[in-house]
């Protein structure tokens, strides 16, 4: 008799986890208003956390905010901000992380700075999961950034950066509406 409850208590759990999870589904508003958004051609985003690769020489600076890791880095109250106005960007992001060749003589500059027109450019939109996803080649002097942007139906954002000078970096943020 005890077996039999055993048995059909873990056929119960198997069937209960194994039961398809809820699929997470935009709004309809949602959704207009990042189409909006989009069409617009100007974007403004401002990067809330910043996630650089996890490593020793962050967490060993003592410099982080509070409430700081050294893979989870609060930007709230930093200057920070991520344009696309029309065939342009402009962009200025703190960067921790380590840097894997020296920076370019005389560089002052120690955060992702651009302005002007990319490289390379890329938009589209992922019907699947309702988000789009942007593309960025840039060059900036001596250094090159991939840049992976995604904006999603609720405006939060995902920025995810790679430079052949610097470690990798991502943020999280918001779009702000004007």
């Amino acid at each position: 008799m005890m077996l039999r409850i055993v048995w059909i208590f873990m056929f119960s759990i198997i069937i209960i986890g194994c039961s398809s999870r809820k699929q997470l589904t935009a709004t309809a508003d949602k959704m207009e208003k990042i189409h909006a958004i989009v069409k617009m051609d100007t974007i403004n985003i401002i990067s809330n956390w910043a996630n650089p690769l996890n490593s020793n020489m962050i967490a060993n600076t003592g410099l982080l905010p509070v409430g700081s890791t050294a893979g989870n880095i609060s930007l709230i109250g930093n200057a920070n901000y991520f344009k696309i106005i029309g065939d342009s960007v402009s962009i200025y992001l703190p960067y921790y992380g380590e840097w894997r060749f020296a920076p370019p003589y005389g560089a002052r500059e120690t955060g992702i700075s651009f302005d002007g027109k990319p490289k390379e450019y890329k938009q589209t939109f992922n019907k699947k999961k309702n988000k789009y996803e942007y593309y960025f080649e840039l060059k900036n002097n001596a250094e090159i950034f991939q840049i992976n942007l995604t904006l999603f139906p609720n405006l939060n954002t995902d920025i995810h950066v790679n430079s052949n000078l610097r470690a990798y970096i991502g943020y999280r943020g918001e779009v702000i509406e004007k």
